[in-house]
């Protein structure tokens, strides 16, 4: 079964007739883009500190 607006799922799994107006595929779009903007900005964060981990590794390792 299909449901292209929000008030469609509402309806489906609630039986409550209630119109939103929302369309769900730019309402998933939009959600994908939050997630995968929260996934990369953690990601880069991570990265970030091991890459300064490992440098400053390799600096205390060369004052030696």
């Amino acid at each position: 079964m299909s449901y292209p607006f929000l008030g469609d799922i509402i309806n489906g799994l609630f039986g409550i007739s209630w119109n939103v107006p929302i369309p769900t595929f730019g309402l998933f779009v939009a959600i994908a883009l939050i997630a995968a903007t929260f996934v990369a900005s953690k990601k880069l964060v991570h990265k970030a500190i091991f890459s300064f981990a490992v440098l400053a590794s390799l600096a205390a390792c060369m004052q030696l």
